[in-house]
């Protein structure tokens, strides 16, 4: 028997029998302790609180007891090992790989003793509260611990690993996909990769082979076109699965993001892709969604959730958490990286060196940066093959009025939202008459210091107090830039639907949410547009959420109260 089929065999027993007590004699239980000591590959191993597990496992994750077991069983005739498929290698780590036969669980060892140790004696407790308090958490659902009591020889000379997690599998589903001939689904493992890879960075990464290299943090050079609610909502759970790791010391973790070609998908089953949107919808519908992957119902990351576009569906999990930067071998490294940047060569904190919030606040601006929201209107236009090239713009009645004209300098300043198939962004135009305004110039100002990505639903004011245009829109958060002249937009500043009023004291942001919400940010007229407090509910109506929807323009009525 091979050293990975040995280790497959003890996983396998382990979670098969788990504590079982055998009624033995003395000799047999001295044969067996002898056996044990002198286990190279084959070690002993236990479940660690296997009751921490289970209740994980049937009161949160819906998972049956027999269920989970038959995922190791194998048919009677087979060996216990073949119940698991050693994978290939996945990084730097020196772990071993094993999938479950039903492709349901991967088997991941620990080997490094302070990310064990970080796991069993300061993390597992939290884990597994948060993981019960919160169901749309992104941070993968480990289904159980093994570890070995250190009798075996094995284990003293590290020829095993002695400590393993059982885990769900987020590529679920992609077996069936490939017998049904659908394309082969993408995935990356994604870290910041600002941070200093002494592998990538000395000597321009000379020193260092390409296979090696090859295993260094994936780089997604592509946008996740999300409507804002979805992107809302994703952001949202990252920040609090972030904010949990990090004040627990973990630093390095990463996002497992997988893509699935909706519209590839349709074609090898079969099914009718002049929709895009329904395809990606159809290939939700079709994907497993077994437990551990439920609750929540689909759509989740964990089961799939569909591009704005339609063109896609995406998985995502956060992985490998298990470096703390309090145990004694992540200090030990940051010694020495620091020294080596203050003797050598200053390239700064290396991903497992710096701090936790550090690295928190860069995961998170990757997790913004490589996704795009799109406003829930945008969906439909999003799936056209063929935009409308040109829009005219037709004057209407107006519906209401003020008594300043608009004008400004003798001009009107139009500040637009554009739509095509990539997504939103702003225009500007300007005319001083409105039997001209379809010849105008156009400036897109993507091509400014705002730069590309979702960019829509402007509003311009001018703010007397610091002789400043201010050009407020939506980012999927609230975004302004600043310019001390309107009718030049390319020096704009460096950059729900938001609305800014002021008062004699005071200046508000307001959003809504598409639920029947609008809320309302303050800060004072001094301070503006910085320090504006947390969102507070303004306006809500439970009956029609439409009523408060999107855009919502706030103003005074002269005469009112």
């Amino acid at each position: 028997m091979g050293r990975l089929e040995a280790i497959a065999r003890s996983i396998v027993q382990t979670i098969l029998n788990g504590a079982k007590k055998r009624s033995r004699s003395p000799i047999a239980y001295i044969l067996t302790l002898i056996s044990t000591i002198f286990c190279l590959y084959q070690l002993p191993l236990h479940k660690h609180r296997p009751e921490v597990f289970t209740n994980l496992r049937q009161q949160h994750w819906q998972v049956e007891e027999d269920e989970y077991l038959a995922s190791f069983r194998v048919q009677d005739d087979g060996k216990a090992e073949d119940a698991l498929r050693p994978m290939a290698d996945m990084g730097f780590s020196g772990s071993s790989f094993f999938s479950t036969a039903d492709n349901k669980y991967l088997v991941k060892s620990v080997p490094r003793h302070h990310e064990h140790t970080f796991f069993r004696n300061d993390l597992l407790d939290i884990y597994a509260s948060y993981m019960g308090a919160h169901p749309k958490t992104l941070i993968i659902r480990i289904c159980d611990f093994l570890a070995s009591s250190g009798l075996a020889i094995g284990h003293q000379l590290g020829t095993a690993p002695n400590h393993h997690i059982v885990m769900e599998n987020i590529m679920y589903g992609q077996e069936e996909a490939k017998q049904a001939g659908a394309p082969k689904w993408e995935n990356w493992d994604l870290k910041p990769t600002s941070y200093f890879y002494p592998e990538r960075d000395i000597a321009d990464g000379r020193l260092t082979s390409e296979a090696t290299k090859d295993q260094l943090a994936d780089e997604f050079n592509d946008k996740i076109i999300l409507t804002v609610e979805q992107a809302q909502d994703l952001w949202r759970n990252l920040e609090e699965d972030t904010r949990m790791l990090a004040h627990y010391n973990a630093v390095d973790y990463s996002l497992f993001l997988v893509r699935i070609n909706a519209e590839e998908y349709g074609h090898a089953a079969n099914n009718d892709p002049s929709s895009s949107s329904s395809a990606a919808k159809r290939v939700v519908d079709a994907l497993p969604r077994d437990p551990p992957a439920v609750p929540p119902e689909p759509p989740s990351w964990r089961t799939g959730v569909p591009s704005a576009d339609g063109k896609f569906v995406y998985r995502a999990a956060i992985l490998d958490f298990f470096w703390a930067k309090h145990k004694v071998q992540p200090k030990i490294m940051t010694f020495l990286v620091n020294t080596y940047n203050k003797l050598v060569h200053h390239h700064g904190p290396m991903s497992i060196t710096t701090t936790p919030d550090e690295y928190r606040e860069r995961f998170l601006k990757l997790c913004h940066d490589i996704v795009e929201p799109v406003p829930r209107d945008a969906e439909l236009l999003l799936q056209y093959k063929d935009p409308p090239q040109q829009v005219q713009l037709v004057l209407l009645d107006a519906l209401v009025w003020s008594e300043n004209d608009g004008l400004y300098n003798g001009a009107y300043h139009v500040f637009a939202s554009t739509a095509k198939a990539s997504g939103y962004n702003l225009v500007y135009f300007i005319f001083n008459d409105f039997a001209k305004a379809n010849s105008s110039t156009y400036h897109y100002l993507d091509q400014t210091p705002i730069g590309t990505g979702y960019r829509a639903v402007p509003e311009v004011f001018y703010f007397a107090r610091q002789k400043l245009w201010y050009l407020v829109y939506r980012n999927g958060n609230a975004a302004f830039s600043a310019d001390p002249d309107n009718a030049n937009p390319g020096s704009c500043g460096y950059w729900v639907d938001m609305w800014v009023i002021c008062d004699a004291a005071n200046c508000d942001l307001l959003s809504s949410d598409d639920n029947g919400h609008l809320y309302r940010s303050q800060t004072s007229l001094a301070s503006f547009p910085k320090e504006m407090n947390e969102p507070v509910i303004a306006l809500q109506d439970a009956a029609n959420k439409d009523t408060l929807h999107e855009a919502s323009n706030i103003y005074s009525v002269a005469g009112g109260t």
